[in-house]
């Protein structure tokens, strides 16, 4: 039995306040709430991530008090998180044995490794998964499936799967609930976080919910249904008081900038179909896994959509970019929401990265020759590239001791400066972001609100996805809630309810079949 009482952490606000709670051995409990409610707070506490600010925890009769990921493992909870932990260099066998793998005399036993391996990728119907197989060769489901047997296949007494299924096909999921149920009949308590109400409602035996870090209900999953779920979710008094934002509705009366139809991200699914404005921002908002970096993505052309166009300006329709070069080219650029992996070339000076989008021969015809960066037989012009990037530095209050410091050695904040320093030099008009503020200090936070008003009012567009519903509240003229791969509600400044808006992004999720 786990037992938590008066759990609380403080970062800048409280995320976790005074929560109780227990899970019992041989039980799957449902964990519950929108974005923000403390879901991941509580599951990082008991897996030893994160130390509580206050309150006490007891596992099977004594004190639970880990300081680490091993120490949580080492008493037998293990914890399978939306960011999956396997080594992608590493091959299938290796990657779930890591810890303990078998040896002889002290070298690694080899073939009771790849032995033990295939034993468990059949168990877990993975029998086209090779135990020699590289994991970065896998399927993004696959390697969900083999965190989930490796933890399985542990000392396991107290398994968390944080949205478990999000990118599980219809058999994967089946076979992780038939895994699951066997763990339970063995007496293994599990913690199952997920937005998929439906799923919960056919897996777990008593659900907990919690809103605005506060616990508001644990029940028998036979006591609740999918409606009052959603009521419970939402029923807390939010921070933002219902239309009451610090945006203004937008004035906005410019031509199309973006135009999309069609795209759809489940194969059963409606086209989603919007536009965006010159001079304006519109917000993309949903549950983790609803599909609004996926919409992102397939708009960019970093990942290829099956199906779906878009337009660019008073262009007519043309089908889905194919290439981020080509997305750049036509005047739009994007922040992703991984900056270090996406955005920046780590290695490279802050002049490097600025001036990045700016080398090709076509952004040398645009700029005024005496600034390229390039000339025109194409050398690079290193004055001309410190001289524009330190611009951008004092224009950004990019903190640094001068341009040619390393990118990596930035704050989280100045890097992501840095990155509308290269799309303010390539003069996009379309930007797409992706939790452009994660991670940022509160001042940096601001500048870049700054940055998009400024963006705006001189007739830029922007699409930004963000998981903070409060932000996009601030920031954005229209808000389209995604539920479940498709828009859900549309709601301008004038209309903003957080409540209303956190009940759309439930709307696909308490359907009677899930897709993924």
């Amino acid at each position: 039995m786990f037992i938590a009482k008066g759990l609380t952490k403080d970062y800048a606000t409280r995320v976790l306040d005074a929560v109780d709670i227990e899970f019992a051995p041989g039980e799957i409990h449902a964990l519950l709430g929108s974005n923000g409610a403390g879901k991941s707070t509580l599951c990082k506490i008991m897996a030893g991530l994160s130390v509580p600010s206050s309150g006490a925890m007891n596992f099977h009769g004594q004190i639970f008090n880990p300081r680490s990921k091993k120490e949580a493992e080492q008493a037998g909870i293990q914890i399978v998180q939306q960011e999956l932990n396997l080594v992608p260099n590493l091959d299938v066998a290796h990657s779930l044995y890591l810890s303990r793998l078998p040896n002889r005399f002290g070298w690694i036993d080899r073939r009771k490794l790849y032995a033990d391996a295939r034993k468990l990728l059949d168990a877990f119907d993975l029998q086209a998964v090779s135990p020699r197989s590289l994991v970065h060769e896998l399927g993004v489901g696959q390697r969900q499936m083999l965190e989930i047997a490796s933890n399985l296949d542990r000392n396991c007494r107290l398994l968390i799967l944080d949205e478990p299924t999000a990118a599980l096909s219809i058999r994967e999921t089946e076979r992780l609930f038939e895994k699951l149920l066997e763990a339970k009949g063995c007496g293994v308590a599990m913690v199952y976080v997920s937005h998929r109400l439906e799923e919960v409602c056919k897996i777990a035996d008593r659900v907990s919910i919690l809103c605005n870090g506060k616990r508001v209900i644990t029940c028998s999953i036979e006591e609740i249904d999918q409606k009052q779920m959603v009521e419970l979710m939402t029923a807390v008094s939010t921070p933002v008081e219902e239309n009451q934002t610090g945006r203004s509705p937008s004035k906005s009366s410019g031509s199309p900038a973006l135009r999309v139809r069609g795209i759809q991200l489940r194969p059963d699914g409606k086209g989603i179909e919007f536009g965006v404005r010159r001079g304006e921002v519109v917000g993309l908002a949903g549950l983790v896994g609803a599909g609004r970096s996926r919409l992102l993505r397939q708009i960019y052309g970093v990942e290829c959509g099956e199906c779906g166009e878009i337009a660019i300006g008073e262009k007519p329709y043309r089908p889905l970019l194919r290439s981020a070069a080509e997305a750049v080219e036509l005047g739009m650029g994007m922040l992703g929401e991984d900056r270090k992996g996406d955005g920046l070339l780590l290695e490279g000076s802050i002049c490097d990265n600025i001036v990045l989008s700016n080398l090709s021969r076509s952004a040398w015809r645009e700029n005024k020759r005496e600034l390229a960066i390039r000339n025109g037989v194409g050398v690079y012009r290193t004055k001309n590239a410190l001289k524009v990037s330190d611009g951008y530095r004092k224009r950004l209050h990019i903190q640094c001791q001068d341009v040619t410091q390393r990118i990596d050695t930035l704050s989280g904040g100045n890097q992501q400066k840095a990155i509308f320093a290269k799309w303010l030099y390539r003069d996009v008009r379309i930007l797409l972001l992706d939790e452009p503020t994660r991670g940022i200090d509160v001042s940096s936070r601001h500048m870049i609100y700054g940055l998009l008003e400024e963006w705006c009012s001189t007739g830029g567009a922007i699409l930004v996805a963000s998981s903070d519903l409060e932000e996009l509240m601030t920031i954005a003229d229209r808000i389209l809630v995604m539920s479940n791969g498709e828009v859900a509600a549309e709601y301008d400044a004038n209309h903003y309810s957080q409540r209303e808006m956190t009940r759309s992004m439930f709307e696909g999720y308490c359907s009677r079949v899930i897709v993924r």
